[in-house]
């Protein structure tokens, strides 16, 4: 779906996250992933060891299993690479997907991959802008700017009308730090000529 800009709108400015992003990502975001895997792991080996020990099956039965449980350290390294590469590559493959452009009066923004996601937010409705950077984006060279809207300042009381949580972030993350102070400086002035 593309926005159409309406006839004295022009696009300020345009971004997408940058490419060290999907790094930053890959660390946030999957390293609870890899801990599923070895956790998992050693349960299952302990699991079959004392279950083996309990039963007192003979020696030769508790050997046969052993090996076929027990995964040579390499095959364990390999499960987690393929997990990680996979994984950086989604993510490489999100960050393309990601746009953020700032009109003269509003901030349009799309992102995702399998559903595509387009936020429209008009600048008349933007009430404050926060800048953020964690320490691991500050180490990635990353940061991300927060606007809270109407919308979003209508919800933190947590629930919709129907009674349902409600998350409206809005967030231009995997920006720059260049970026992210340019973005707050741009929208900071359109948003004192909008009002």
């Amino acid at each position: 779906m593309k926005i159409r800009l309406h006839e004295d709108e022009e696009i300020l400015a345009e971004y997408r996250p940058q490419s060290r992003a999907a790094w930053y990502w890959l660390v946030t975001r999957t390293w609870h992933i890899v801990f599923l895997i070895i956790a998992v792991a050693v349960i299952v080996y302990f699991m079959f060891h004392a279950n083996l020990r309990l039963q007192g099956q003979a020696q030769y039965y508790y050997d046969e299993l052993e090996s076929r449980v027990n995964f040579p350290w390499i095959l364990w390294v390999a499960i987690i690479g393929i997990v990680l590469a996979v994984a950086y590559l989604w993510f490489r493959t999100v960050v393309t997907a990601y746009d953020y452009k700032i009109t003269t009066y509003r901030c349009i923004l799309r992102y995702g991959l399998l559903a595509l996601n387009t936020r429209v937010i008009p600048l008349t409705q933007i009430n404050d802008l926060n800048f953020r950077a964690s320490m691991l984006e500050r180490m990635f060279g990353l940061g991300s700017v927060y606007i809270d809207n109407i919308g979003t300042m209508m919800s933190q009381g947590g629930l919709t009308r129907k009674g349902g949580a409600l998350n409206n972030t809005t967030r231009l993350e995997g920006l720059s730090l260049k970026e992210c102070d340019r973005v707050m400086q741009i929208l900071s002035q359109q948003i004192a000529r909008a009002r």
